[in-house]
């Protein structure tokens, strides 16, 4: 369980992301393997819990693809929605579920990385 002087400063490092990327519609960092949410935010009130469960078993589900055919852990996961779409970064102990409309598909190279900046700032906090 993260601290809330911990968790402040997770929510410090998401809100760059943000604040970096407009069209983004949420945020949420969790540990895969504990089901444990550090921190969150959506623009609509969504259930950051059933997001985390559904996020979990795709990250842990594909971690067992990558490795029984011997690829290794999984990185990165994008799930192309109807009205929008969700992208999963994984560090093994963290990840990021990001979510976006359409409108934030121009600017989904930029996404990847400010995810992959924040998620190695959030898991310098953690250590």
């Amino acid at each position: 369980m993260v601290t809330e002087k911990l968790k402040k400063k997770i929510e410090d490092q998401l809100n760059d992301v943000m604040e970096n990327i407009p069209a983004i519609e949420g945020l949420i960092a969790f540990r895969p393997k504990k089901g444990e949410i550090l921190a969150g935010q959506t623009l609509t009130e969504l259930n950051h819990n059933e997001i985390i469960e559904y996020a979990m078993a795709i990250v842990n589900g594909a971690s067992s693809l990558g490795k029984a055919v011997d690829k290794g852990k999984i990185g990165e996961i994008d799930i192309d929605c109807e009205e929008g779409f969700a992208v999963v970064i994984n560090s093994g102990d963290i990840a990021l579920t990001a979510l976006a409309g359409q409108d934030a598909r121009a600017e989904l190279g930029l996404l990847r990385l400010n995810l992959k900046t924040a998620l190695e700032n959030i898991a310098k906090l953690l250590k």
